[in-house]
């Protein structure tokens, strides 16, 4: 769902870019990175708005000091870089920068760059699948007003590196029907996710 908005904001810039007469070829040559997601012990996966194209590729991880981090067992796809990284600590930020790069059928290689939060640890109790079930639809009624709660679903998943409860459901706001999901830490509860978004 959040893949989609991001893929049509692209979308929507591309065409106000043409109605402009700017160059759009420059902001079609750029990679675009659409999320980059920590997968724990130190995996990471970029992924890329469209196709794109490599040429002597190179990744580079440093945190928010400078200091950079040894890159190692680089995967690529014609969307995606996945890597493993030494010495991740949990809490810290991170600025990665993939060069050699273009979106396929553009002009020149170059390079892209995104930032990358691998959270802290989780702590807590382990939570049921019926509790990060209430916790979500606590949350949608007291947050968004939603009532008369169908179409629900829990599922094990993981998100940045922690396992978690992914909790989807429909249910109305004022009498509209939305769509909900979660994602809820298994250990301590804490919602890490939320997305709310008009069923039309």
């Amino acid at each position: 769902m959040k893949k989609r908005l991001m893929r049509l904001a692209v979308t929507c810039a591309m065409t106000i870019a043409m109605l402009i007469g700017g160059q759009l070829s420059t902001f079609a040559a750029a990679p675009y990175i659409e999320d980059i997601e920590y997968n724990g012990n130190g995996r990471v996966e970029v992924d890329f708005h469209g196709k794109v194209q490599y040429r002597n590729s190179k990744i580079i991880v440093k945190d928010t000091s400078g200091k950079k981090y040894s890159v190692k067992n680089v995967w690529r796809d014609n969307d995606e870089v996945k890597f493993t990284v030494k010495n991740f600590k949990r809490g810290k930020n991170y600025i990665i920068t993939v060069k050699g790069i273009k979106r396929r059928g553009t002009g020149s290689y170059s390079s892209v760059t995104g930032s990358l939060n691998v959270p802290k640890a989780a702590t807590g109790k382990r939570i049921s699948e019926s509790t990060a079930l209430k916790k979500a639809k606590n949350h949608a009624s007291s947050k968004w007003n939603a009532k008369h709660f169908w179409d629900i679903d829990v599922e094990s998943d993981r998100f940045n590196g922690q396992s978690v409860w992914e909790v989807s459901f429909n249910a109305t706001i004022r009498g509209q029907e939305h769509e909900f999901e979660y994602k809820i830490a298994k250990k301590g509860g804490k919602i890490l996710w939320k997305e709310k978004e008009w069923d039309d």
